[in-house]
């Protein structure tokens, strides 16, 4: 689970750099407020595998994680 705004760290460098490291098989889900669609855009070329947006319901982030889990 990634956050994009980070202090040290562009989230989509992150996520560019978690999925080079680990491949396409680990769900990498993002949770941001930012919803634009130029951010949103840019989740797929990172290889992102979910967004789900702020403020983020425990539960829902609980049953995306348990499909991927499960998969």
């Amino acid at each position: 689970v990634v956050d994009l705004h980070l202090p040290d760290l562009s989230g989509l460098v992150l996520i560019r750099n978690l999925r080079d490291r680990f491949g396409p098989d680990v769900p990498i889900i993002v949770c941001s407020g930012d919803t634009s669609m130029s951010t949103l855009n840019s989740l797929r070329h990172v290889g992102a595998t979910f967004f789900l947006p702020k403020p983020v319901r425990g539960s829902q982030l609980i049953e995306e994680m348990k499909k991927w889990i499960a998969t």
